[in-house]
């Protein structure tokens, strides 16, 4: 099936059918180019994204655009895209056939469905000691079909939810970094990720978390905030620190919040050792704790440059040059 939807002022399609064939996969990025059939067409089209853990067999929505690849011809690029799980035993049964899921092979999938039905992937999802009845699984096995299950749609899970803020790319980053607990820590505090994850940026992480309903108010935005604050300063004007008496109301209108709050979190995160208030000649310097380290270090060297290399005079230094 095959419909037109608009995005961004940008006219993208959406396709929904059934994996063929893998053509290409990378494992680490997860890039895959395969072909589909479409439903209610007789055409195969060959797909192309970042797809990971994508198999023959997989039901699959795509939402991109079609491209013109010099050598291999036409070709739908995906932006986005959910995979749904099969249902039908025949479905099941192609699926687990393709070794999409580590331990299982097409004898052990044929068993499978033929004790469970339409419930097998219920089975393998939620209930491993069910499948060590089937023979040849032991109960270490069994677990770990489970844990590859879980973790291949825990991916997927994962993607959904960010789909609008982050890249597939970087969903995958975050997966493979947090795991299973990928979701939780996101809702718990969303942002870590720009705490965490070079390329995630503060407005970004906020975006999303606004979008789950966090407080402009709450501890986790504010004290992140804070350090981008300091961040965005070092890179635009070359400032490591700011002053105490600055850096608050700066705070306070880029987080459209009140001073009273800034103030609040930044005693606390000098408190925690998360920040530095140190006196600089007359200013009362606001450092984040890990510019205060590369400036503290930057100014042990200098000083040990200082005392331990030869005095030049200064119309040497040309000729040395």
């Amino acid at each position: 099936m095959i419909e037109n939807m608009k995005s961004d002022g940008k006219a993208l399609e959406t396709i929904e059918g059934t994996v063929e064939s893998i053509i290409y996969t990378n494992a680490d990025n997860g890039y895959t180019v395969f072909d589909m059939s479409c439903e209610g067409d007789d055409d195969i089209v060959t797909a192309c994204g970042i797809l990971p853990n994508t198999v023959p067999g997989d039901r699959m929505k795509l939402v991109g655009e079609w491209t013109h690849h010099k050598n291999y011809g036409r070709q739908f690029s995906v932006a986005y895209y959910e995979k749904k799980l099969p249902a039908t035993e025949n479905e099941i049964l192609r699926y687990l056939s393709s070794r999409a899921v580590k331990g299982i092979g097409p004898k052990t999938a044929q068993k499978l469905v033929d004790m469970y039905g339409e419930d097998t992937l219920d089975v393998i999802e939620n209930h491993p000691e069910w499948l060590a009845k089937i023979s040849g699984i032991t109960p270490a096995k069994a677990q770990s079909i489970t844990e590859n299950f879980r973790e291949q749609f825990g991916v997927r899970t994962l993607m959904m939810f960010c789909r609008e803020y982050l890249s597939v790319s970087m969903s995958m980053r975050i997966y493979k970094k947090w795991g299973g607990a990928s979701l939780d820590i996101i809702k718990a505090n969303p942002y870590r990720l720009c705490e965490e994850f070079q390329g995630i940026g503060f407005e970004r992480a906020d975006n999303l978390a606004r979008s789950m309903g966090v407080e402009s108010d709450s501890e986790y935005r504010i004290e992140s905030g804070i350090r981008w604050v300091l961040s965005e300063t070092s890179r635009s004007g070359g400032h490591s620190f700011l002053p105490y008496e600055r850096l608050i109301p700066f705070a306070a209108q880029r987080l459209d919040v009140s001073e009273t709050v800034v103030v609040s979190a930044v005693n606390n995160m000098i408190e925690d050792n998360r920040l530095v208030r140190t006196k600089i000649e007359s200013l009362d310097a606001v450092f984040d704790k890990s510019a205060y380290c590369c400036e503290s270090e930057i100014a042990a060297k200098l000083d040990l440059i200082d005392r331990v290399c030869p005095r030049l005079e200064v119309g040497d230094i040309e000729r040395l040059i």
